[in-house]
């Protein structure tokens, strides 16, 4: 199985869509490693569920991220997934949608919130090129203090449960879909479902790794 972590949409933001969280936010107590008992992930959103959702595009996403593993998908992707009998989503209605701009809330919009959940699959240490501040403490969530770069990745297939989207243990704060979720995109036509091969995801904040160009200028 190839997988992908979905994000940011590149040079194209015809769909690019994201939301914000409104008041009131109930969260609940942030999920725990079975092994080593540490905080894993971030303080989880509970229902209701309100939301501003912001395009920068010509129109809304099918798909809208947040700040963490939470999702808000359309009517058109629930039905799309539901159809296509893929695994790894609960869906609940957002209950005050507010659009940005304003000229695209003109018609009503119906969000459902989704959330890339913790199932079994994890990351594979060896194959993965993941710089973190210290060594690995513990087998299960990965830990070893902050990530300082990912110069790409790979999901342990023996471990991987069989869900479609999910979030990966030792890979914190990011969407992993299977080839399957790129095949629902296409068949459908779903938008801002922007994929990248694990493989070649790249993050370097501190251009720790980013190559520069130290060659004199041309004259």
């Amino acid at each position: 199985m190839r997988f992908y972590a979905m994000g940011e949409p590149g040079d194209d933001w015809t769909y690019k869509t994201t939301f914000y969280r409104m008041e009131p936010k109930h969260t609940g107590d942030a999920q725990t490693c079975p092994q080593c008992h540490g905080y894993v992930g971030m303080l989880p959103w509970l229902p209701p569920y309100n939301a501003e959702v912001v395009a920068y595009g010509k129109a809304l996403g099918d798909v809208v991220l947040g700040s963490s593993d939470d999702l808000l998908v359309s009517a058109r992707f629930r039905e799309a997934w539901e159809t296509s009998n893929l695994r790894g989503l609960e869906f609940s209605p957002v209950e005050r949608l507010r659009v940005r701009p304003a000229r695209l809330g003109r018609k009503p919009h119906t969000y459902f919130h989704a959330e890339a959940r913790l199932f079994g699959t994890q990351v594979d240490v060896e194959r993965s090129r993941i710089e973190r501040e210290e060594p690995i403490q513990c087998h299960k969530c990965k830990y070893g203090r902050l990530i300082l770069s990912i110069r790409g990745f790979a999901i342990d297939e023996k471990s991987w449960t069989g869900e479609d989207i999910f979030a990966a243990w030792g890979m914190p704060g990011t969407v992993v879909v299977t080839d399957r979720v790129r095949q629902l995109r296409d068949d459908y036509g779903l938008t801002n479902v922007n994929l990248t091969p694990v493989e070649e995801v790249f993050w370097d904040p501190n251009k720790r790794w980013t190559p520069y160009d130290h060659s004199p200028p041309y004259w």
